[in-house]
């Protein structure tokens, strides 16, 4: 949506992957036994998830249209988060719950 120009379309997707995110994914981590994390990483992952989607939303007036470069930069922290997890759960650090 980026590419075709759609702020707004992609900002509404990127707000509702940091939510699927925070619902879907948060609720099943596991820290492991042998991880040097914190057991509250959970709980801070979803915190910083959620307070980089308030970025998505800047509610109230606002001259013009949603800003490109915010965008961007939420969309690239997005991706580096995901990267992140995929890194946590690849070296064992967090495990998902099975079965949900």
């Amino acid at each position: 949506r980026l590419e075709e120009n759609d702020i707004e379309g992609a900002r509404t997707a990127i707000r509702n992957s940091l939510q699927i995110l925070i619902d879907k994914l948060i609720p099943n981590v596991i820290v492991s036994e042998q991880a040097n994390e914190s057991k509250n990483f959970p709980k801070k992952l979803k915190k910083l998830i959620a307070e980089i989607r308030e970025f998505l939303h800047y509610g109230g007036p606002h001259p013009g249209s949603a800003p490109r470069t915010t965008t961007e930069m939420i969309f690239s922290l997005t991706i580096e988060i995901i990267r992140y997890i995929a890194k946590m759960i690849e070296t064992k650090q967090i495990v998902l719950k099975e079965g949900d």
